[in-house]
């Protein structure tokens, strides 16, 4: 099967788990690693790209959509106070302080790196509640001399950190779906081996990650959206989907055994 039928089936076909379950490891794998490219480009890429593109590129961003800056003697000097936000991510400025008051910023699920006249403070804000990680000196983190043009001058490495962004969210997705499907995998090995059958640990994990596709996918579009639905909401029905998905290609797997009367375990 082709990366489109495999996902076709994952969604639609439980009763095929089992056949997938025969393709090549390469294919498996493969599998895998597209399902994780295409949330975190949901969650990752396409926001960053929209920013950029939104904002005209860095150097536009840069030399004309934020205001005039400077770092001299250890302080930050800005023309304006400005926040600008990339998918979630808030690089805030605010120099009539001297260091920003955490319950001054908003957001749901935002992340802010705050800077006053004299203080960076990196800022997690989840459903309402701030949680300040990092404070230092602004001179520990930004050379004197720095100013707009600057900036212009590291776009390079700023592209370069949104590709290092995107493969560490590929892989923190993968270890993240990997570890969940492995715990699901337990009790539904457990269960096949009472029908005296058996899989070794790789074909249960890559059962239950077929059975989670659809959720997995899911959940990758509402935190694109802003979660416009409650991620714990979402995770229940995920957690239904799953079940529901591994049970009928248990029972289908039973209903293709001659000779065996076990469909009840897998029904129940």
């Amino acid at each position: 099967m082709n990366l489109a039928e495999q996902l076709k089936n994952a969604i639609i076909s439980p009763k095929k788990y089992f056949e997938m379950l025969e393709q090549s490891l390469s294919k498996k794998i493969a599998y895998i690693v597209t399902i994780c490219i295409i949330v975190s480009m949901m969650t990752a890429l396409i926001p960053d790209i929209a920013a950029i593109a939104a904002f005209g590129g860095f150097k536009n961003l840069f030399t004309e959509r934020i205001p005039a800056f400077k770092v001299e003697n250890g302080k930050l000097t800005s023309a304006d106070n400005f926040d600008l936000n990339m998918g979630g991510v808030h690089f805030y400025v605010d120099t009539e302080q001297t260091a920003i008051d955490p319950e001054k910023l908003d957001g749901t699920n935002d992340l802010y790196f705050a800077f006053g006249s004299e203080e960076y403070t990196s800022i997690l804000v989840q459903t309402g509640m701030k949680k300040e990680m990092y404070r230092f000196k602004v001179s520990e983190v930004l050379p004197d001399g720095m100013d707009n043009d600057s900036l212009v001058k590291i776009i390079p490495i700023i592209y370069i950190s949104i590709v290092f962004q995107f493969v560490f969210t590929t892989i923190f997705v993968g270890v993240k779906y990997m570890l969940v499907c492995l715990i699901f995998s337990l009790p539904f090995s457990f269960l096949l081996k009472m029908a005296g059958q058996s899989r070794n640990t790789f074909d249960m994990l890559m059962l239950c990650f077929y059975a989670d596709t659809l959720p997995i996918l899911v959940i990758g579009v509402n935190q694109a959206l802003g979660y416009i639905i409650p991620p714990i909401i979402l995770s229940f029905i995920g957690i239904f989907i799953l079940n529901r998905n591994v049970r009928k290609s248990l029972v289908s797997l039973n209903d293709n055994q001659d000779g065996q009367d076990d469909n009840d375990l897998f029904r129940r």
